[in-house]
């Protein structure tokens, strides 16, 4: 799960070297940097930092490419790392994995994945995507999709999404909502699943978010799409921020 210190690693920041809070002699990398490919990511990262207002995001346009982000020393999240989902179909779904000896969020620090992962529905012949995505009602609206628990129902006649996923070990994606119409009532997208491993301290004083979104504006009778998966695996997990 974890990775040997490597001999050559380098050390590396989202901002403006010198600055804020990136080092001298650090690596850099723009604001609002996109890796849309594992191939992107570098593979000799010891520290990482995303300094204060910066951002740096991990996969394409949803559904995106799967991204892991792998450190040997401490990944500092001061700024804003956003994130995207990988599924092929209905069933399976991948979400962003961040693994590093220490994961440190500061106050002003955000990890979101919230609406990036199973897509709501844009037609009222599907339902949202993923195993609890929302079915059309019809006049009814839009159903509010499932993940941990039973998804919306307004009309009696029809199916109730049903719950999936682990409660002990949670990896997968929120489900999307149900469409109302093919025009503009579309369902919310599901939340990410944001996996963090450390092989020592979790600190988290800022936010984690997997939200699944509302229906899309102007699309008030759509269902929303479920919250997705926060797993968080180390020796020490602290803090004073939110998930």
């Amino acid at each position: 799960m974890f990775f040997v210190p490597l001999a050559y690693a380098t050390n590396y920041c989202v901002g403006t070297i010198g600055s804020g809070k990136c080092p001298a002699g650090y690596t850099g990398y723009a604001n609002d940097t996109r890796w849309t490919a594992q191939a992107n990511v570098p593979a000799d990262i010891a520290d990482f930092i995303i300094d204060e207002n910066m951002k740096l995001t991990l996969g394409g346009a949803n559904p995106g490419s799967t991204i892991d982000l792998n450190a040997t020393g401490t990944l500092y999240v001061l700024g804003k790392l956003s994130t995207n989902s990988s599924y092929t179909d209905n069933v399976t779904g991948y979400g962003a994995v961040m693994r590093a000896g220490s994961i440190y969020v500061s106050s002003l620090g955000i990890i979101e994945g919230n609406g990036t992962g199973f897509r709501g529905s844009v037609s009222s012949s599907y339902r949202g995507d993923g195993p609890g995505g929302g079915y059309s009602q019809n006049a009814a609206g839009g159903q509010g999709a499932a993940h941990g628990g039973r998804g919306g129902r307004v009309d009696a006649n029809f199916y109730q999404p049903l719950p999936y996923g682990s409660i002990v070990y949670p990896t997968t994606l929120g489900s999307g909502g149900g469409a109302y119409d093919s025009s503009t009532h579309f369902g919310g997208n599901g939340g990410n699943a944001l996996m963090l491993f450390a092989s020592s301290t979790v600190e988290v004083n800022g936010t984690i978010n997997a939200s699944g979104t509302p229906n899309p504006p102007g699309a008030t009778a759509g269902g929303a799409g479920a919250g997705g998966s926060i797993l968080i695996n180390a020796s020490t997990i602290k803090g004073t921020g939110l998930l």
